[in-house]
């Protein structure tokens, strides 16, 4: 497991904005997932599986089905998806993954 120093663990903890860290989502996509994702991580915030609920519901009802989320504070992630339907972006100490698959 990656051991975060003090200085790093300081540093996630400290952003209260969304920070996108890989994405090829569209403009209004993008966006979209990205008010999404904060508003879940800020109204379940100690509940990731209600969090990663929230946004695949919502996801699913404005660009379709199927959406897979993974949402954690300690988390790797390689997958294939469909291009143009991915974004990872953490949120303070919270990570997300948002992805279609084929």
């Amino acid at each position: 497991m990656l051991q975060m120093s003090d200085d790093e663990d300081n540093f996630l903890s400290s952003i209260n904005y969304p920070l996108v860290i890989e994405c090829d989502m569209n403009e209004e996509e993008r966006a979209e997932a990205t008010e999404t994702i904060v508003t879940a991580v800020e109204k379940f915030p100690s509940d990731p599986e209600q969090a990663a609920r929230f946004i695949k519901e919502s996801l699913d009802r404005k660009f379709g089905q199927y959406f897979h989320v993974c949402v954690g504070n300690s988390f790797g992630y390689s997958i294939d998806t469909v291009v143009g339907h991915k974004l990872a972006m953490a949120y303070g100490m919270t990570g997300v993954v948002v992805f279609k698959a084929s």
